[in-house]
């Protein structure tokens, strides 16, 4: 076997065990890694490690629990957590329903609330959403000692008018209207009222309901104005860590950001910062050899004009050409070929040339030579 080859297949064994490292250590030593079919990665954490005793998670925002095979932050159930910075839970929706005892007057339900500092609604992954017709819902949002709301309403008189105006589960502002989230909504309280306590909407519909769902995770269904089949809805997080800038944290004992391959971003809604693994690198960056090289050979994230042409190098790779061919085995530049073997035919022409051109030269020089030697 060639160099080359015995190189590239001892590269590929170094990739696959070193990827196989990086899966199983996402949570710190001891720590449990899962729970239910939810993965933990470090920051975050349950309790205190079987070793050493410390904490699994690096601050307390980032504790959680597991009951019954489901996470949990607090009363926040967590389906997933993207060391992205991302992460989905199943949050509480608001509702609002007839109260016989109030007459016509406006009424309001329960107010679901997230108060964790490093957990921000995701602008650009989810929406606002209200439901009913005789309703209007509020997000607010408490920062800093002062208080922002976003929200919509949504009035019809009758059943009718909600199904003439329906396109496909769509909200369209009758029935079901939703909004767009302002950035950096954090320490947030869901609200739902009714106008007029559903009177004038008592026999089609009763309650009304607010939440923020993920982006294309609801339909509308005009059975959901007499009652909607979920008492929690699917949204997305942004979390961080600390509550600094990269440049004020790096120094100090507790940051983050361990791995020597890895980088620190500041939280674009100024409240701490994520750690990220170099471009090239994978992993967890709160890990201290938590970002592997990634391996864009086997994974085909190259531009070589086939695998068995790619190599593996720190945080990248290059193409090459084994022995016997030529190019520099990138799809852009043609790839590899074989050496060409000079035609026999071809080196007898190019040799007769040669010789043909050097009789001509020396036939005009030999003028010019018999005029130097000749007598005065």
């Amino acid at each position: 076997m060639r160099l080359k080859d015995t190189q590239k297949q001892l590269t590929r064994l170094t990739v696959l065990l070193l990827m196989a490292l990086a899966a199983a250590s996402q949570a710190l030593p001891g720590c449990p890694d899962s729970c239910g079919n939810v993965s933990i990665p470090y920051p975050f954490g349950i309790g205190h490690s079987s070793t050493d005793k410390k904490n699994c998670f690096l601050e307390d925002p980032l504790e959680l629990t597991c009951t019954d095979s489901a996470l949990f932050q607090g009363n926040v159930q967590i389906l997933n957590i993207s060391l992205a910075g991302k992460m989905d839970v199943l949050t509480f929706i608001a509702g609002v329903c007839k109260n016989d005892s109030l007459g016509r007057v406006q009424t309001h339900g329960n107010e679901p609330t997230l108060s964790t500092p490093a957990f921000i609604i995701s602008s650009e992954d989810n929406k606002f959403v209200s439901v009913g017709c005789d309703t209007y819902g509020y997000l607010n949002s408490f920062h800093n000692g002062t208080e922002s709301s976003t929200g919509c309403l949504t009035r019809c008189n009758s059943l009718d008018s909600v199904e003439s105006m329906q396109r496909s589960g769509n909200c369209t502002g009758i029935g079901c209207c939703q909004v767009d989230i302002p950035p950096g909504m954090k320490n947030i309280s869901l609200q739902a009222y009714s106008f007029n306590n559903f009177n004038s909407t008592s026999d089609f519909n009763q309650c009304g309901f607010s939440f923020v769902v993920k982006n294309g995770n609801y339909t509308f269904s005009l059975d959901h104005l007499k009652s909607i089949p979920f008492d929690k809805a699917l949204m997305v997080i942004d979390w961080s860590v600390g509550n600094d800038t990269c440049d004020a944290s790096m120094d100090t004992a507790d940051y983050a950001c361990k791995s020597d391959n890895s980088y620190c971003e500041n939280s674009p809604y100024e409240y701490g910062y994520r750690c990220k693994c170099n471009p090239g690198f994978e992993g967890s960056a709160y890990l201290l050899h938590g970002c592997q090289d990634f391996p864009e050979c086997t994974r085909n994230k190259h531009n070589c004009d086939s695998e068995d042409h790619c190599i593996e190098t720190s945080g990248s790779f290059e193409c090459f050409c084994p022995d016997g061919l030529i190019g520099n085995g990138t799809k852009e530049g043609g790839g590899c070929h074989p050496k060409q073997k000079a035609d026999p035919f071809i080196k007898i022409v190019i040799g007769n040339q040669i010789i043909i051109s050097f009789q001509f030269s020396f036939s005009s020089l030999k003028p010019l030579i018999f005029q130097l030697h000749k007598p005065w």
